[in-house]
């Protein structure tokens, strides 16, 4: 089982103002992200899903991808949703969502 690629996440900073933003990217410096300190850079704006869940899907043919959530139903449904649309039986590609409740 290669571990290489085992976790990968895509953290997302939404309601921030465009001006701060750039100027926290401007500052960034080294490998690791300037605000969480891990080495997936954020993304600053809303998610587009489609094309995550596209990217994901293409990248990882004949693959269980583990969705995990916790967060406003909201976008719960919406990930669940997208998790069905993107599994594909022709690829092999099977997204298998699950939510957390604290």
């Amino acid at each position: 089982l290669e571990m290489l690629h085992f976790v990968e996440y895509n953290i997302y900073l939404t309601g921030w103002d465009n001006k701060l933003a750039i100027q926290t990217t401007l500052h960034a410096e080294g490998a690791q992200d300037n605000i969480t300190r891990l080495d997936a850079k954020t993304k600053y704006g809303r998610p587009k899903w489609d094309d995550i869940f596209k990217g994901i899907a293409n990248n990882h043919k004949g693959q269980e991808i583990g969705v995990f959530f916790c967060g406003p139903s909201v976008l719960s449904h919406v990930l669940h949703n997208m998790s069905d649309q993107y599994s594909d039986k022709y690829t092999g590609v099977k997204f298998c969502y699950n939510k957390e409740n604290f």
